[in-house]
């Protein structure tokens, strides 16, 4: 395989990327025999730990009843999105694709197909997926950051971004309120949709967006006429509960992506929103005039089956309502933990994050934004990483952390334990 794996994520670990052979509750264990209390998660996928009994039961099951067929729909489809139609009632329809990349797509060409404009603008430092007019401004690099400040300027997070897709796309600073809103009314002709991720997680490090900031993006764009996009792949189902980010913003966007927690465990994209958007891009009408005001969007694997049970199950057992309040609390005595290490020891660490996520930046200043993750200490946060990984804590250098309903007290404490270790030896050096 190029470069020896699937993903260049995975290349995050140094000297070479961890293979692992099996997972279990809030535990891997590499192909070494090596085990870890394991903080990745999937990226935040498994909340309610690996392999969980509920999930595996109703999986094992649907394997006996078929896995596939493209042309035909199946009653698990309706009652997982009844499930999240319910929790998240802004989502009036849904459509399940495979990704949260697809998700995306799809949202970005409903906005289009709705608006009749082209434009797309993004924040930078969020992260919405590999496709060409998503890859923009969006991974933490030193190069990654261009013009202004308060007037960022496209730059392609990696190589094979066509120039189009530059031209095509504005891109915003966070938590800037008044600059963001006066590129937003510069463009406002021109915009199709602003998409922003409630709580920018991976290239800014566990970043909430502020709530008088998310409420002067939703004001701007109702009043433009453009359509407000929440990205929640990661976040949803996590953050806020069933609700998702709207619990804490008190926004309600036009449209929405879910992932990850919805799937259970498998490959899973959701969109949706007002119904009168997803109707009027969606549905056909036979009439000649779809050409020109219908999008297309199918899959072979959308609304799989598997996938579908998974994730009836996963929502069904947080409904039960004793999760979220464990992870929650979870969340807060490590954040809390690690403040008090940073304060003892007497180097500057920032933690982020929120419930069940959390987030290390090795810096003197507050974490609000890309920029100022750009001027966090990189190379300390890669030695954290590496340095809690040899003592048993799988945490990826650079990466936010999740925690699931398998993670205990006591996990939590031993991880404080090594942070401590690990930051100790860092002050040494």
């Amino acid at each position: 395989m190029a470069s020896g794996v699937s993903g260049n994520a995975r290349l995050g670990m140094k000297p070479h990327p961890l293979y692992v052979r099996k997972a279990s509750g809030s535990k891997i264990i590499d192909v070494d025999g090596n085990e870890y209390i394991n903080y990745m998660m999937g990226s935040g996928v498994m909340i309610l730990g690996h392999s969980h009994p509920a999930v595996t039961k109703a999986v094992e099951k649907q394997l006996r009843l078929g896995t596939v067929e493209c042309t035909v729909a199946t009653e698990m489809e309706i009652e997982l999105a009844e499930k999240i139609t319910k929790h998240m009632p802004h989502l009036e329809k849904i459509r399940f694709v495979s990704t949260g990349t697809e998700a995306i797509m799809a949202t970005i060409r409903a906005s289009r197909a709705y608006t009749k404009k082209d434009k797309i603008a993004r924040f930078e430092g969020h992260f919405h997926g590999s496709s060409d007019e998503t890859a923009i401004s969006g991974g933490i690099g030193s190069l990654q950051a261009a013009g202004p400040e308060e007037s960022p300027h496209p730059v392609p997070d990696f190589a094979g971004i066509p120039r189009a897709a530059l031209e095509t796309t504005l891109v915003l600073p966070f938590n800037n309120a008044d600059a963001a809103v006066r590129l937003i009314r510069k463009n406002s002709d021109q915009l199709a949709a602003v998409v922003m991720e409630p709580l920018a997680v991976f290239h800014s490090g566990a970043v909430m967006a502020e709530k008088e900031f998310a409420q002067s993006i939703r004001e701007v764009t109702q009043e433009n006429d453009i359509l407000l996009i929440f990205d929640e792949v990661v976040t949803g189902f996590r953050i806020g509960g069933l609700r998702g980010a709207t619990k804490y913003l008190d926004v309600i966007p036009d449209l929405t992506t879910l992932g990850k927690i919805c799937g259970g465990g498998f490959p899973i994209g959701v969109y949706g929103g007002r119904s009168n958007i997803m109707e009027e891009v969606l549905t056909p009408t036979g009439a000649q005039s779809d050409k020109d005001r219908k999008m297309g969007q199918s899959g072979t694997f959308s609304g799989n089956p598997v996938t579908m049970t998974a994730g009836v199950a996963t929502i069904s057992e947080l409904e039960k309502g004793a999760i979220y309040p464990h992870i929650n609390k979870l969340g807060e005595i490590i954040r809390e933990g690690l403040k008090n290490i940073s304060s003892e020891i007497g180097i500057d660490i920032q933690i982020l994050g929120l419930d069940s996520i959390f987030h290390t930046q090795f810096a003197s200043h507050p974490i609000r934004n890309k920029r100022d993750a750009l001027r966090a200490d990189s190379a300390k946060l890669e030695t954290f990483g590496l340095g809690m990984i040899t003592k048993g804590i799988f945490i990826q250098p650079g990466h936010p952390a999740f925690i699931c309903a398998m993670h205990t007290k006591k996990e939590i404490e031993e991880t404080l334990e090594a942070a401590r270790d690990v930051v100790c030896e860092m002050k040494e050096t």
